[in-house]
């Protein structure tokens, strides 16, 4: 039952398990099983974050980043979507390039954008396929190159991406 494994997923935290530490975040950050509370999200996602998980590391970096629970702080959101990314969260590495494709707490800087969406499009994170492919496509921070904008707009429609299928659409590529 779900009682029962929520408080396995505790007391498994409690232990120090990064996982468990993890999904319960997951949980109260979504509010599905759990009610949505992101105090307790982001106690978790801090306990998961020390067993060196780049997604919560991520998450943090959200929290910060949104204003939900901590104040609004770009700085401490790119510290954490930073440490996010040097442990592997492809999803940090595509918020580092939505803050410098926005120009977000940091100068807007296409090319930094690029940089970090590429990392995260190598691991097929679709968003940063997606971003990348319309930087392609305005030639910023790249050369504008519409044969690469296409390739990397088909790739992200394959993952599922519906922004990208509508763009190819757009562009009337088949």
């Amino acid at each position: 039952n779900k009682t029962e494994a929520i408080k396995i997923l505790r007391n498994a935290s409690d232990f120090g398990d990064g996982d468990a530490s993890l999904m319960i975040a997951m949980l109260s950050y979504m509010g599905e099983t759990l009610p949505k509370d992101l105090k307790a999200a982001a106690k978790y996602f801090r306990r998961a974050a020390s067993c060196g998980s780049g997604m919560a590391m991520f998450y943090l970096g959200n929290l910060f980043d949104e204003g939900g629970y901590y104040k609004k702080d770009m700085d401490e959101a790119m510290r954490w979507y930073r440490l996010g990314a040097e442990n592997g969260s492809d999803d940090a590495m595509t918020a580092i390039g939505v803050l410098y494709h926005n120009g977000s707490g940091v100068k807007t800087d296409f090319k930094e954008a690029a940089k970090w969406y590429k990392k995260a499009a190598d691991l097929d994170n679709t968003t940063a396929l997606y971003n990348l492919a319309l930087l392609y496509e305005n030639g910023q921070g790249v050369p504008k190159d519409m044969k690469e904008a296409v390739r990397l707009y088909k790739k992200a429609a394959q993952l599922g991406d519906e922004d990208a299928a509508k763009e190819l659409k757009r562009l009337k590529v088949k």
